[in-house]
């Protein structure tokens, strides 16, 4: 039985009412959930995005918002995200099963359109695929999981995939 996702939504919906100002919403929300490393990493990956889709021709205003959306799933814990999931009718494959973090794309896309009103497509698709990629990424989701990658925040070297 997943977690009572609603409530949770709620929450945030009362604690983080959107400023208007998307990347001071996304620092607040980081912070108060103590994801500093996150809260360091997603301001990097934003303008890393901005100079690719500046260089690439891919829509700016579209490139930071999902490099500004993509973590912030990431403020619930690992083990948590399978829970909140399922309390939220989000399909769970089982390569997320098991590997949990893979969720947090997901649940970033939640928080994209519940908590800051995103509702354009390609923002939210770029935002899903930003750790795997897809067959097919547009542009825009070619320089998400660039900027991503090449802002990596986990130690080690980034797994890449060919994006030819």
């Amino acid at each position: 039985m997943g977690m009572d996702g609603a409530a949770w939504l709620a929450a945030l919906q009362r604690d983080f009412p959107p400023s208007g100002t998307l990347a001071a919403d996304v620092d607040a929300l980081f912070a108060a959930h103590g994801r500093e490393v996150t809260r360091e990493h997603v301001p990097r990956v934003a303008h890393e995005a901005l100079g690719l889709a500046q260089r690439f021709g891919v829509d700016p205003l579209a490139a930071q918002t999902a490099a500004l959306l993509h973590d912030v799933g990431g403020i619930v814990s690992g083990a948590r995200m399978p829970a909140l999931c399922g309390g939220l009718g989000v399909p769970i494959v089982p390569e997320e099963r098991q590997v949990p973090m893979l969720l947090h794309a997901k649940l970033s896309v939640v928080l994209a359109r519940e908590l800051y009103g995103v509702t354009d497509t390609g923002v939210l698709q770029a935002v899903r695929f930003h750790t795997t990629l897809h067959a097919r990424p547009t542009p825009l989701d070619r320089v998400v999981f660039l900027a991503d990658k090449l802002e990596w925040d986990q130690g080690g070297v980034p797994p890449t995939t060919p994006i030819c």
